[in-house]
């Protein structure tokens, strides 16, 4: 009896510590693959892999405008040449398709002096890639005047940066480059699709849910089979009321052996 029940201790807080760890959104991406993601037939997310296995999808979805205007509007470099950008959705820019314009685009060079529009990226399709810094990259081309032009945007993993900040680069000939940083470029960190939920969500709502069943259920069954009160109707209230140390110590034994504090443990050697 007393050792199913401290199998069922061990299996709580290895749920509790699994879906804490799947809600928190790593900012570091490991994977050096993201395969496309297409939903409702809108190019503009990536899945990442590792050995095969899904790690996490990457959509500027969210960050979208369905209206035919840029979300990111004539952000210029240090120079008198700006991008144009929105993902997922085309646009044209001026409002009114003239020559010289950008018609049905998702990146378009705007140039000061003289003014002018450059289309440099269709919105489909959409090449994606991870680069040696460890970031996605959306990368878009477009056939101009005879001559193919390449945009790729760097997008860079900020877990604080709700609002997404774009910074156009200086170009190189006819490749164009942009940085988005943005809570989006991480893991699972935006919705993937309309009314969609992140991985990390999903996974929270279904703990919550069987917590609730958990407890509920726990406290009828504790109360009317077998005559409990107070708070000895909590079920396992033994485990729970040493859960907040059993985490700290926790915490702490990781945390010296991520930063070498040797083997001086109090745990038992196997």
């Amino acid at each position: 009896m007393y050792k199913m029940q401290a199998n069922l201790n061990l299996f709580l807080l290895l749920i509790i510590v699994a879906c804490f760890s799947s809600s928190v959104q790593c900012q570091v991406i490991s994977s050096s693959i993201c395969t496309k993601y297409v939903v409702n037939g809108l190019d503009c997310g990536c899945q990442l892999k590792n050995n095969g296995n899904v790690a996490g999808i990457v959509s500027l979805f969210s960050l979208a405008n369905n209206d035919h205007k840029p979300r990111f509007h004539d952000t210029y470099n240090k120079g008198a040449e700006g991008i144009s950008y929105s993902p997922c959705y085309n646009f044209t820019e001026p409002g009114t398709p003239t020559k010289g314009s950008c018609k049905d685009v998702a990146a378009c060079q705007t140039l000061k002096s003289p003014s002018q529009y450059v289309p440099i990226g269709l919105p489909s399709p959409v090449t994606y890639q991870v680069n040696t810094q460890k970031n996605v990259q959306f990368v878009y081309k477009h056939l101009y005047e005879q001559k193919l032009r390449t945009f790729t945007l760097t997008l860079v993993c900020n877990k604080t940066a709700t609002k997404p900040v774009f910074e156009a680069l200086a170009n190189n000939g006819a490749n164009y480059f942009a940085e988005l940083s943005t809570i989006c470029a991480c893991p699972n960190g935006c919705p993937s699709g309309p009314g969609g939920l992140s991985g990390g969500s999903v996974l929270l709502i279904i703990f919550f849910v069987l917590l609730s069943v958990y407890f509920i259920g726990g406290i009828i069954f504790m109360k009317y089979v077998r005559n409990a009160e107070g708070f000895e109707a909590i079920p396992n209230v033994s485990f729970w009321s040493s859960l907040p140390s059993l985490i700290k110590e926790g915490f702490a034994f990781t945390f010296s052996r991520c930063s070498g504090g040797g083997s001086d443990s109090s745990y038992d050697k196997i």
